[in-house]
Parts: C-alpha cells; structure tokens; sequence
C-alpha cells in the first residue's frame, strides 16, 4: 500500500503495512522507486501486515459496531 499522509491516520505506516508520503511528486516517486528495489519477501510480509490491519480494524463487524455506537452516542443525527 502506498498513501499520502492525508489518506493514512497513522495506521498504516505504523503497523508497517505499507509505505505513507507527503502528497508531493518528489516523494511519491521515491517511495515506488524503494517499493520496486524491495524484495518479494519484504513485499509479502508488508502484505501480511496490511491485511491483518484491515482484518483486525476494517471488517463489517466492527465497522456496524463502530457506526452504532456513533447513533447512540448522537455523533451522527438520523
């Protein structure tokens, strides 16, 4: 996975599930220069990873838990 730093809450990079920049083309064209150079088992772990962080943070069953809570709290108005 490669984002910008707008697009990433942190969880990415942190998690080492992907690579974040800032939405300039200097660094965006850096990090797909360093994705390129790595090696297929760096790019099969940083895959693992990535899709444990979905699994574990993204799946309807917390996303439903998640926008429940937001009801009931008032977060969001019906």
């Amino acid at each position: 996975v490669l984002v910008s730093r707008a697009a990433d809450p942190g969880e990415i990079w942190v998690s080492g599930a992907g690579v974040t920049v800032e939405p300039r083309a200097a660094e965006l064209s850096e990090a797909l220069r360093a994705l390129g150079t790595s090696s297929p088992e760096e790019l099969e772990q940083m895959g693992r990873r990535a899709r444990a962080l979905v699994e574990d943070r993204y799946n309807w069953r917390i996303i439903a838990g998640r926008l429940m809570e937001a009801y009931q709290s008032g977060g969001l108005s019906t």
